[in-house]
């Protein structure tokens, strides 16, 4: 993706990181006391799921990136990954993230599809 140049790179602090993966940890804790003392069949299996959820969002909530250079910027949110060609993109804006408390960031592209990444919490 570098053209030779210099690129940016768009992230979330590393605090926001570490609470993700606090907050994961904990319920994959409580996951397994609740497990080691209810060992019926679909209650596991829905703790188990719900571990796989924590984990999952966990994960993704850590690759939320943006990486701009001379050609264009790449954008990784929670859910989707796009490539946006600076003669793609009609506005990079950064401001108050709706409802949601922090700073956000989206990319508006020419053909009207906007790509946000998610707020600094």
């Amino acid at each position: 993706m570098e053209s030779g140049g210099t690129s940016m790179r768009i992230e979330q602090p590393t605090v926001n990181k570490v609470t993700v993966f606090l907050v994961a940890s904990l319920a994959i804790f409580i996951t397994l006391v609740l497990w080691s003392k209810i060992a019926a069949g679909v209650f596991t299996i829905l703790l188990f799921v719900f571990v796989a959820a924590v984990i999952m969002y966990a994960y993704r909530s850590i690759q939320i990136v943006a990486i701009a250079d001379a050609d264009g910027i790449d954008v990784r949110n929670l859910v989707h990954r796009r490539y946006f060609r600076w003669p793609e993109v009609d506005v990079l804006s950064v401001g108050k993230a709706g409802k949601a408390a922090g700073t956000g960031i989206t990319v508006e592209a020419v053909d009207g599809s906007m790509m946000p990444i998610e707020a600094s919490w």
